[in-house]
């Protein structure tokens, strides 16, 4: 095969393309050719520097793309997580109501515990009971631990979302007391989108019972000295964990909403 022949099939010959004869021949003539052999060696050494940039080059795209769509990815999670966080911080966020007096009402109820199988047992006022519970009641069926005497917040236009109580028995001088701490609060989400705090059409009633929030029936309550206050929080969280004594001063940031022996 002549020189310039083999010159013109080397492109195709390094890429693989000429048939198995003419790949023999030119094989047999650049191990006799000196120059044609030069050539191929030079056109051989050129093809991978080009091979590897485009490579380099196409390796470079291809991370940057994946590095693309990996913070694309990170950014849309963080977004999302943002928009829950702020969803759930509005939503239990709780804004105290300021405690009016105007629109809050206090009673004394006495009531009986009714049975409600399986497990659980009802207290009801007994200017409340049917017939056949009031005859049973009058004729001294119910004994002292079924009987307990409640304080009944009745309350109007208070646009609240959230009531919570906790109590404690304190001891203040060598006497025994119970004080009770109750507040009303607002879910921030309920502020931004649901209007003012007060609305002529809510009712209801926050009820606190003798010897705090014990609903035990196995044993008689003693009525002691009670003290309920409306102490202006988001929840009664904090004051849980107070001493007693720290407990016992937080009355002077409520309001005293009544006070009797229960």
């Amino acid at each position: 095969m002549k020189c310039y022949i083999v010159r013109d099939l080397l492109p195709r010959y390094l890429d693989g393309l000429t048939g198995e004869e003419a790949s023999g021949e030119i094989k047999v003539h650049l191990d006799t050719c000196e120059g044609c052999r030069t050539i191929y060696e030079q056109m051989a050494a050129d093809i991978p520097k080009e091979l590897t940039f485009g490579k380099k080059r196409i390796d470079f795209f291809k991370k940057l793309k994946t590095r693309l769509r990996r913070q694309e990815r990170r950014t849309a999670l963080a977004a999302c997580l943002a928009v829950i966080a702020m969803a759930v911080f509005l939503k239990y966020y709780n804004i105290p109501i300021p405690y009016d007096q105007d629109h809050v009402s206090v009673s004394i109820e006495h009531r009986i515990a009714i049975p409600d199988p399986p497990y659980t047992t009802s207290w009801q006022d007994i200017n409340l009971l049917d017939f056949e519970t009031t005859k049973a009641y009058l004729a001294g069926e119910y004994d002292d631990c079924s009987k307990r005497d409640f304080v009944e917040l009745r309350y109007s236009g208070f646009n609240c979302s959230n009531v919570q109580k906790y109590g404690r028995t304190i001891n203040r001088n060598g006497e025994t007391v119970d004080v009770v701490y109750f507040c009303a609060s607002r879910e921030l989400w309920d502020v931004l989108f649901s209007g003012s705090e007060t609305q002529a059409d809510r009712r209801g009633s926050w009820i606190i019972h003798g010897n705090l929030d014990d609903n035990s029936i196995y044993h008689a309550y003693t009525p002691r000295m009670t003290e309920i206050y409306y102490l202006p929080m988001g929840s009664t969280g904090r004051i849980k964990r107070l001493s007693d004594e720290a407990f016992d001063a937080e009355k002077e940031k409520g309001i005293l909403v009544w006070s009797g022996v229960i």
